[in-house]
């Protein structure tokens, strides 16, 4: 079940706002997001999913599985 849009505040230090919220479903756009994340975070995405940058390639990994089952949101401010 996914949150009514309404009802999400993002707090981001002494400030808040409600967001647009855009659900990312293109597997494509998930597969960028997720090869990023690997990249720019790998302890992070070694503690969430078990990712070694030692030996785990981005670029030849399979991440179907995790792409069918991950729900994408991207928050933006109600002006951007």
């Amino acid at each position: 079940m996914y949150a009514n849009p309404n009802d999400v505040k993002i707090r981001y230090g002494f400030h808040s706002f409600r967001p647009r919220i855009e659900f990312i479903t293109a597997h494509e756009d998930k597969l960028n997001i997720i090869k990023w994340y690997v990249i720019e975070h790998k302890r992070s995405a070694k503690f969430l999913f078990g990712w070694n940058p030692k030996i785990d390639d981005p670029n030849t990994t399979d991440f179907t599985k995790m792409l069918d089952t991950l729900v994408m949101i991207r928050l933006y401010r109600k002006n951007e």
